[in-house]
């Protein structure tokens, strides 16, 4: 009995390490890795780290309010309303995005564009002060 009880936690524990989301598209661009920095009354600060692969990309990231349709990777790059900038070799980069509405929930969608391969889009919800 407890041999059996032992084979199943080791396979459930394997299936769930297989299961494990990765942070790479199936392009195989890493998605950028992005952490919010300081939330005001109506601004927004954040850092990105890039990968290796992402270098010669280029940034696009966009902030909504949380109640609208999330966005799809393809949409996010396609908006006129995102914002956008050139890698240009730089692992690490500090942006704002100025204008927000307070006590307002928002989602920031970024990812990362080299050529046509867009890496896997990253999320973050908060809320302005």
């Amino acid at each position: 009995m407890k041999r059996a009880l032992a084979y199943c936690i080791v396979l459930f524990s394997f299936l769930c390490m297989s299961c494990e989301e990765e942070d790479v598209a199936e392009g195989g661009i890493g998605a950028p890795g992005v952490e919010l920095r300081g939330v005001t009354a109506n601004q927004l600060s954040f850092a990105v780290n890039f990968e290796e692969d992402a270098l010669n990309g280029r940034f696009y990231y966009i902030t909504q309010t949380s109640d609208k349709a999330s966005l799809t990777a393809e949409e996010l790059k396609a908006s006129p309303y995102a914002t956008s900038y050139d890698v240009n070799g730089s692992d690490f980069r500090k942006y704002s995005m100025p204008g927000l509405a307070p006590k307002t929930e928002y989602t920031l969608y970024a990812l990362v564009a080299v050529g046509d391969q867009l890496s896997k889009m990253v999320t973050l919800t908060f809320t302005t002060e």
